[in-house]
């Protein structure tokens, strides 16, 4: 339901009839979240901050190291004899 009012709301306004904002939401209350002290809420919150930012961090790095190789194979495979990574040239010997 909120998020219908939310919809109707807008829709309200943007079409100049902000009055109806106002009516529409006047029975409704507040639904807070009750948080407790403790060692589980610190650990929630530290994740929500910084755990999913490492996580990203993490996924895009391995994304970023498969991209590499996979580029590095292709360049391998159909221009071995190509010397801009000189490293993997002399690994493979220039052959597959």
């Amino acid at each position: 339901q909120p998020v219908a009012y939310f919809l109707q709301n807008a829709v309200d306004y943007m079409n100049g009839n902000s009055d109806l904002c106002t009516m529409r939401t006047k029975g409704l209350s507040l639904s807070a979240l009750h948080t407790t002290n403790g060692a589980l809420v610190l650990l929630a919150q530290y994740f929500n901050e910084f755990g999913l930012a490492v996580i990203v961090v993490i996924a895009g790095l391995i994304v970023l190291l498969f991209r590499k190789r996979h580029r590095n194979a292709l360049r391998l495979r159909y221009d071995p004899n190509n010397a801009r990574d000189a490293k993997s040239s002399k690994a493979e010997g220039g052959k597959l």
